[in-house]
């Protein structure tokens, strides 16, 4: 139940072990819509009317609801507003914890109140302004171009990539590091082919703590060391997207957003995936070389979407590639840069184009 007294919401729901002020929605870079809220320890005055229980002791605690992720608490307002400023990846919180707030909340009850009304209006000014979805191209974005080769050579999926077919085969571009403000920019190689059932996908990681838990199909994967495809086969359907994100452990996220970001439904492509490593997983002690992935992934799982299956020659498709994750050396990189100050990989838009050649 939701109830909205001085302008300000309330929200009272069996799932949540305490009512909670809602301070706005935003969109995080999943896709997904994401409310914060403020727990009623910190504005007890908000929810009662009594300014005597306000506590400014407690510092920041970031956690989320079990099997709930569209919902992200903050006890800080400091933090609501920089999340509304940053746009990170919300879910995660032990990540933001470290870096977005370091000090506890300070102001009066009567500043807090008024910081909360202007940060509900700050991230809903930023949701209208800066997640409405654009079925057009960005016209200020030179995006970046690669022609995909075609090979009539069969592709063992073992993670080694010593068939001749990805020897000769140029990479893309070099990643970027859009949202980089501090650690070492550990490259990424990412290499495409295709024959007539598949496109394939390689990825040679620079990385000196390889890092990696997570082992269900669909499970947050890119909060390991992960790498993602993220691809749009008609461009005249641009917000009609998919994405693929892959750990180093070869675990796979994968969905379908055929109304551009916020809209998700399940996708589950027979894809065929394997890594190596050279180096130690999952032990930051010592340090690690990188981490090879290889993917194949069935053009005919994009059969609904694409104009042709498989693709002809001189189609071209949208497609970008990021990399992310870890728990040491934490960045964000991109095929082609997102160019928005926001970290948000769900972007159709920054797309870069592919161009199947034979």
């Amino acid at each position: 139940m939701i109830h909205q007294r001085d302008n300000n919401f309330t929200i009272c729901a069996e799932k949540l072990d305490t009512p909670v002020c809602e301070i706005g929605t935003i969109q995080d870079s999943e896709g997904d819509m994401i409310t914060i809220y403020s727990k009623k320890a910190l504005y007890p005055e908000f929810l009662n009317g009594s300014r005597n229980q306000h506590n400014h002791s407690q510092l920041l605690d970031l956690r989320f609801k079990p099997k709930e992720r569209r919902s992200f608490y903050a006890n800080d307002i400091r933090t609501c507003q920089r999340l509304a400023q940053s746009n990170s990846r919300l879910h995660r919180g032990k990540h933001l914890a470290n870096r977005i707030i370091k000090h506890p909340l300070t102001t009066s009850p009567s500043m807090a109140k008024n910081n909360l009304y202007l940060t509900f209006l700050i991230v809903i000014g930023l949701f209208f302004t800066s997640c409405t979805p654009n079925d057009t191209d960005t016209s200020d974005q030179l995006l970046k171009s690669h022609e995909i080769t075609f090979t009539q050579s069969s592709i063992v999926i073992d993670g080694k990539l010593n068939e001749d077919a990805w020897k000769s085969v140029p990479p893309v571009d070099d990643f970027q590091f859009p949202w980089w403000t501090e650690g070492k920019k550990e490259k990424t190689k990412a290499k495409l082919l295709w024959d007539d059932r598949y496109l394939y996908v390689s990825f040679v990681c620079e990385d000196a703590h390889i890092w990696a838990e997570h082992t269900d199909r669909d499970s947050p994967v890119y909060m390991d060391d992960c790498v993602e495809i993220f691809t749009s086969p008609n461009p005249d359907n641009l917000m009609d997207y998919f994405n693929i994100e892959m750990n180093v452990k070869g675990i796979s996220l994968d969905f379908q957003h055929p109304e551009g970001p916020g809209s998700k439904v399940p996708w589950d492509p027979d894809i065929q995936i394997t890594t190596s490593i050279v180096g130690t997983l999952n032990d930051d002690s010592d340090t690690d070389s990188l981490w090879t992935l290889e993917v194949a992934i069935p053009f005919a799982a994009f059969s609904h979407v694409a104009k042709n299956t498989p693709p002809q020659p001189g189609d071209d498709w949208r497609l970008n590639l990021h990399r992310l994750g870890g728990q040491t050396n934490f960045q964000y990189s991109q095929w082609n840069p997102s160019k928005s100050d926001k970290i948000l990989f769900h972007t159709p838009e920054f797309f870069g184009r592919v161009t199947f050649v034979k």
